[in-house]
């Protein structure tokens, strides 16, 4: 998976407000589950510097 998929999902789910089991266990990363440690860092960096400064951060990739 690129960066840029793991990026969308996070901001996915940080948007949504889901918890780290509901990004473990759903269809996003159906077979790719070893993934969701390192997806899961960017949804806390999504909370810890807020939806506006992840967005500019992450300006070059596609977000939910």
């Amino acid at each position: 998976m690129e960066k840029s998929e793991m990026i969308w999902i996070a901001s996915k789910y940080a948007e949504k407000n889901y918890g780290y089991e509901d990004l473990y266990y759903g269809d996003d990363l159906y077979g790719k589950e070893h993934l969701a440690d390192e997806i899961w860092q960017y949804v806390e960096e999504f909370k810890e510097i807020g939806r506006t400064a992840f967005r500019e951060k992450y300006k070059d990739y596609k977000l939910y």
